[in-house]
């Protein structure tokens, strides 16, 4: 398997690490694959793509997240490297 590059590294407002990894077409489609329902895409995307306190989450834990931390987190899916997510 390809090593995964970093997007980026950073500590939530709760003091959780994450890391978020560049993302290809194929995370996306494997992301979609995992869903139900089209608006658990994004939920999806994230345990394929963020690391949260050094270890991967299942998608199925991701919607138990605490909220302010996947709002802080959500931005970083969809954000380009130039463009860092609005805090």
């Amino acid at each position: 398997m390809k090593e995964r590059k970093i997007k980026t590294e950073t500590v939530l407002g709760s003091g959780r690490k994450i890391k978020v990894f560049k993302g290809t077409a194929r995370d996306m489609v494997s992301a979609q694959s995992m869903c139900k329902r089209p608006e658990e895409a994004q939920l999806a995307l994230a345990s394929l793509l963020i690391e949260v306190d050094g270890k991967m989450m299942p998608f199925e834990d991701w919607g138990d997240m605490d909220l302010d931390d996947y709002i802080e987190i959500a931005p970083f899916l969809f954000s380009s490297p130039e463009t860092p997510p609005a805090s």
